[in-house]
């Protein structure tokens, strides 16, 4: 883990599932400033370890500060990660992910002058399990690039079979899971959180960066600017999305029965 720039007494949270487009809102936090450059530091701290606790996990939140405001630390938090970073913090081994998310914000509030919580979910959860899948089967997990080119890309759309199916089906039986957690915790948390949809996110930096800017300052944050700089990538293009899609939709016809829908 990188080592910590400062001691923060602000604290940005994003709390998020994997492939819902956490990684552009983070991109996004970043550029506009004063509020952290978040990323996956508990990754350091991870899996859980005996000799590792409360300070590991504030040092990690501190190493997501900038040297231009070394008082904001930040972090983002994955559904994942929350029962063992909250064991860190309370030492409870048997805790559900919404009460854990729930303590670390507790902690934060306790630990920190200001926290903010950002939380993202995504609609499109059959596409967001697909991404999933895509990015383990190819251990690719963004695009430098930016394009869809990629030979193992390719050679993952070309060779879709039930293994790969029923693994898209589990992941989004465990997506609505998640997102309905992360859901609830945005509602549970008014006066601190933002639920930032990924539809929304990606339709307009503007429109983004004004809610994101507003919601920072109403905490008492000041970010450095007030538009967002980004540029988008994705791995997979529109087209081959649509035909794993379409073919997911044609083995759970097979697998389960005609009341199926259509279009998912």
């Amino acid at each position: 883990m990188e080592t910590a720039v400062a001691h923060p007494h602000s604290v940005t949270l994003i709390f998020a599932s994997q492939r819902s487009g956490s990684k552009l809102l983070c991109d996004d936090v970043a550029s506009l400033g004063g509020m952290g450059r978040p990323r996956e530091q508990f990754n350091y701290i991870l899996p859980w370890q005996d000799t590792r606790g409360e300070q590991d996990v504030f040092d990690a939140i501190a190493s997501g500060a900038t040297r231009r405001n070394p008082d904001v630390g930040s972090v983002k938090v994955m559904v994942s990660q929350v029962r063992p970073i909250n064991r860190y913090l309370t030492g409870q081994t048997s805790v559900p992910e919404p009460e854990a998310m729930q303590n670390i914000i507790e902690w934060s509030k306790a630990r920190f002058e200001r926290v903010m919580v950002l939380v993202i979910t995504r609609d499109g959860q059959l596409d967001q399990a697909i991404s999933r899948i895509v990015a383990r089967t190819t251990q690719i997990y963004h695009s430098p690039k930016g394009t869809h080119e990629d030979t193992d890309l390719l050679n993952v759309m070309q060779s879709v079979d039930a293994n790969f199916r029923w693994k898209i089906l589990h992941e989004v039986c465990l997506i609505k899971s998640e997102t309905d957690m992360l859901r609830t915790l945005a509602q549970d948390n008014p006066n601190l959180a933002l639920l930032v949809r990924y539809e929304d996110l990606t339709a307009s930096v503007e429109n983004t960066s004004l809610r994101l800017v507003d919601h920072a300052r109403s905490l008492g944050f000041s970010p450095d600017h007030e538009v967002a700089t980004r540029k988008l990538s994705k791995m997979i293009d529109r087209a081959q999305i649509t035909a794993i899609k379409q073919d997911f939709v044609a083995f759970l016809h097979d697998q389960i029965g005609e009341w199926v829908p259509e279009e998912l």
